[in-house]
């Protein structure tokens, strides 16, 4: 099967790099950069390190660097890219990450999917106009949440590990219909 790099995207302080397109695109990299135990690092990126070493570089790869050897590393097999929360990026600086996914998808020898979830922030919505797409809201699935809550609530209670097992039919149904 083809390589799977997947992102979360936050905006969280404690962790400001996965706020970043480079950061996004780097970690995306460095998944789609190792085959196997035996393989630990497929030869575009060791060719790239040693190019940035013999260069007195040990610089990390900016954006552009990053999507050239991702393309490098798609000369050899597809791959798949998820961004999960794409709209937590930074919004001033996006637009690059969105045009090096394209440029991924569209320069790649071998078949790229990239899988994007996203709120429906004005700029991702119009990126991605033209692409196929599935929209979620809320409602969509909120059957699915409840029965999932559901589901779990009475397993806990079942295993004894909410308040004994013994917690009110009250509690219960008051936590159900959260």
């Amino acid at each position: 099967p083809p390589p799977l790099a997947y992102f979360y995207c936050t905006r969280e302080s404690s962790e400001p790099k996965r706020a970043k397109p480079t950061e996004i695109m780097l970690s995306i990299l460095r998944q789609l950069s190792c085959k196997n135990d035996d393989t630990p690092i497929l030869p575009p990126v060791a060719e790239k390190w040693q190019e940035r070493l013999s260069q007195g570089s040990e610089h990390r790869l900016d954006l552009e660097e990053c999507i050239d050897v991702i393309l490098e590393l798609t000369k050899e097999r597809p791959a798949i890219i998820v961004i999960d929360a794409l709209d937590e990026c930074q919004r001033e600086t996006r637009s690059g990450l969105l045009e090096g996914l394209d440029r991924i998808t569209q320069e790649a020898e071998h078949l790229v999917k990239v899988f994007v979830s996203s709120r429906r922030d004005s700029d991702i919505r119009n990126h991605f106009r033209k692409t196929p797409k599935l929209e979620i809201a809320a409602r969509d699935n909120a059957q699915d949440i409840e029965n999932y809550v559901s589901s779990e609530l009475d397993k806990k209670i079942a295993a004894g590990k909410l308040l004994n097992g013994q917690p009110s039919k009250e509690l219960v149904a008051g936590v159900k219909e959260i």
